[in-house]
């Protein structure tokens, strides 16, 4: 049965009744061959028949085992939201806080004030890289395996963070190297949002994204406090804390079985080497709808990093302003649920457009509170829209350019983030308006984008009705057609007869009176 709205399902009886068979599958009097062949049919549904009773049982058991694996891979899903995608801005965000104990500390002297942004814009730029080549590896990896791989990556250079640096005298060198090799690996934000929204259903996915968002604030929010409380901590724990703790228990809960999955990596790859790198190549409306969504992804990266990295200048209290943005993250991320009634379109273009005027309108306010409320007021529509524009990849695009449309949009918003740290060493007046430009041109973007792109001829469909067995090879197709014609509004009604035989309407000479609607 399809759960799919929009689309009628009629799941008939696995095998009728030899008075309802006959009724249905007449053969015509004049034709002897005709009568053997369906005669030879009644046999074959008579021995099915009496083999149901017997057979009735597995067939549920192994329902059930499959509900269960259905569960268990929402579960480890969840755990993915959490730990690597929820977890995920613990890696760009600590170094606000911790490169100021890092300035200060007298085993690091090659580490001051003065060097330290260059490190975290090797940070970003390593994440540029990264989503370059993300196309590649998706080539290459499954998802899981992706996300596993990642998870030990991660681990392994926080490790690397609280060593290196003193085994080095503090080399600014030696940790922007640290640093670049982990933005390599922040991948796992983005193919973690596509890897949930795989493991949940279509409709759940602004929920899914609503949830792994509202994860991500309080984890920032968290860290925020913790750093601020704790300023006298030592950096090293604070790093193992947030960075080194979540891939931690990630490899330990998000997959079922870690060492296998990491274990089939080189055999992944050893494939990938014998086989030519297949071209998919984009039609024109994919390629112009991806500038347009990576327009939008640039804006957000922009200004959501941005605003972190200046929220020093927002006011005097660095701790208090995070926390408060952070906090204003989950209002943002809350009302992205508002989309499923208005629309995707109207809430992103209007949600970028208030964003504009509010940090437009920071160039003419004083480092104080007025200003802060305005950043919080344009940093809540930011990730109503960094929400949006990921559900928005998964539905515009078909899943064959998926792969092709999600690097270029992390390459735009990695962009965005390496100008990020720099954006905190200017006054607000002179970034914030420059973060409300870029979101005007992303109101411009949304506006323009369609609603979906290389399916759209489905919904001129006029009102089709589909009958197919449901043992036959033909039966995934109907129901992919018919799921997807549905989404697009066609009027689809599917009916599917288990245990018939392709070609099984050919038998049918019409409905019996008593059986017609």
């Amino acid at each position: 049965m399809l759960a799919t709205p929009g689309v009628g399902v009629g799941l008939h009886p696995h095998v009728p009744s030899h008075r309802r068979f006959w009724r249905f599958w007449s053969p015509p009097e004049h034709c002897t061959q005709d009568l053997a062949s369906v005669f030879c049919c009644a046999c074959v549904v008579h021995h099915r028949q009496s083999r149901r009773t017997v057979a009735m049982a597995p067939q549920k058991a192994a329902g059930e085992v499959q509900i269960e694996t259905d569960r268990q891979k929402q579960l480890r899903a969840l755990g993915v939201a959490v730990l690597l995608c929820g977890a995920s801005g613990c890696f760009h965000t600590l170094p606000v806080f911790i490169d100021s104990k890092l300035a200060t500390d007298p085993q690091l002297p090659g580490l001051t004030a003065a060097t330290l942004p260059w490190s975290a814009t090797a940070l970003f730029a390593g994440w540029l890289v990264g989503s370059v080549t993300l196309r590649q590896a998706l080539e290459v990896f499954t998802k899981a395996q992706f996300l596993a791989a990642s998870s030990v990556g991660l681990l392994l250079c926080t490790l690397a963070t609280v060593t290196l640096p003193h085994l080095t005298g503090g080399s600014i060198y030696v940790l922007s190297a640290v640093r670049f090799v982990t933005g390599l690996l922040f991948a796992t934000g983005p193919v973690g949002n596509l890897y949930v929204q795989d493991c949940l259903p279509a409709s759940q996915r602004n929920q899914a994204m609503a949830f792994i968002n509202t994860a991500y604030s309080i984890i920032a929010i968290a860290m925020a406090i913790f750093c601020g409380a704790t300023q006298s901590l030592d950096w090293r724990l604070d790093a193992l804390l947030w960075c080194g703790l979540p891939p931690l228990l990630a490899i330990a809960v998000c997959f079922q079985s870690p060492v296998e999955l990491l274990r089939s990596l080189p055999t992944a790859m050893s494939k990938r080497s014998a086989q030519e790198s297949e071209s998919s190549g984009m039609s024109g409306p994919e390629i112009s709808g991806a500038i347009k969504l990576a327009t939008c992804f640039l804006a957000c990266g922009c200004g959501s990093y941005g605003l972190s990295y200046s929220a020093g200048k927002l006011s005097e209290n660095l701790y208090t302003n995070s926390v408060l943005l952070n906090g204003a993250d989950i209002l943002g991320y809350v009302a992205v649920l508002g989309a499923d009634v208005l629309g995707r379109k109207a809430f992103q273009s209007g949600s970028f457009f208030l964003a504009a005027v509010c940090l437009l309108f920071c160039a003419v306010l004083q480092p104080g509170w007025n200003l802060i409320a305005c950043a919080m007021v344009g940093r809540i529509c930011l990730n109503v829209c960094f929400t949006t524009i990921y559900v928005a990849l998964a539905t515009v695009f078909p899943e064959s350019s998926q792969k092709n449309v999600l690097p270029l949009c992390q390459i735009t918003a990695r962009v965005g983030g390496i100008l990020a740290p720099m954006s905190g060493t200017l006054p607000a007046a002179v970034s914030c308006p420059a973060f409300g430009s870029l979101c005007m041109l992303a109101v411009v973007a949304t506006l323009t984008l369609p609603e979906r792109i290389g399916e759209v001829h489905l919904a001129r469909l006029p009102p089709a009705y589909i009958a197919v067995s449901g043992t036959e090879v033909l039966a995934g197709d109907s129901i992919i057609f018919a799921q997807r014609a549905a989404e697009h509004g066609a009027r689809v009604y599917l009916d599917i007869f288990p245990g018939m035989w392709h070609g099984f309407q050919q038998y049918l000479e019409g409905p019996h009176p008593e059986d017609m609607c």
